[in-house]
């Protein structure tokens, strides 16, 4: 981006893409469905700079949403982890950062659902908050809805996928705090329950 040369202060607010959550598995034991874990949401930070401490010219990068992991279908198959969200940065050297989310685990063969993704911890910048964890994921029940984060600021934790008993749903992703956040990455994808027989 390009400042204005009338620039004195330049704000900059920025948000980290949210983690994808993690597959669903699939297991031969009637009742046994484990669903993964939900991604993480972004980091929020926010720095005042002099716009003569600046370049004319900086580089602003905005993190893209990570992808769910795939639900399995094969027989005791884990699903696979949701992939991070990607960060947000700004300036050519980075001035200031904010970290995408790490992506949910995948359910696991058995009856082990997939963990939430942690919280991401703040950045850099005159304000930077927490990212919030994204919500266990569950067998044979609804997953658990993300976190919360402080002064709503920061991206919300994605919900877990529930594991399917007829295919139950996962937990609710958070709100969008205002117009400016980005995206929470896709939810993991169902597994599909148990075989009886190969």
């Amino acid at each position: 981006v390009s400042q204005s040369r009338y620039a004195k202060i330049v704000d900059v607010y920025m948000w980290g893409a949210g983690g994808g959550g993690g597959g669903g598995a699939r297991n031969t034991t009637a009742g046994d469905a484990p669903g993964g874990g939900g991604g993480a949401g972004g980091v929020f930070s926010y720095k005042r700079f002099l716009a003569s401490s600046l370049s004319a010219t900086e580089t602003v990068a905005v993190g893209t949403a990570g992808t769910g992991g795939a639900g399995k279908t094969g027989s005791n198959a884990s699903g696979d982890n949701g992939v991070a969200g990607g960060d947000s940065s700004f300036g050519t050297t980075t001035l200031l950062k904010a970290s995408g989310g790490s992506g949910g685990t995948g359910g696991q063969s058995g009856t082990t659902a997939g963990a939430g993704a942690s919280a991401q911890p703040k950045n850099n910048g005159d304000i930077s908050t927490a990212s919030g964890a994204g919500g266990a994921g569950a067998s044979n029940a609804a997953g658990a809805q993300g976190t919360d984060t402080a002064n709503d600021t920061s991206g919300r934790g994605g919900g877990g996928g529930g594991g399917p008993s007829g295919d139950r749903a996962g937990g609710n992703g958070g709100a969008f705090i205002t117009n400016y956040v980005k995206a929470g990455g896709a939810g993991g994808a169902s597994g599909s329950g148990y075989r009886d027989w190969e």
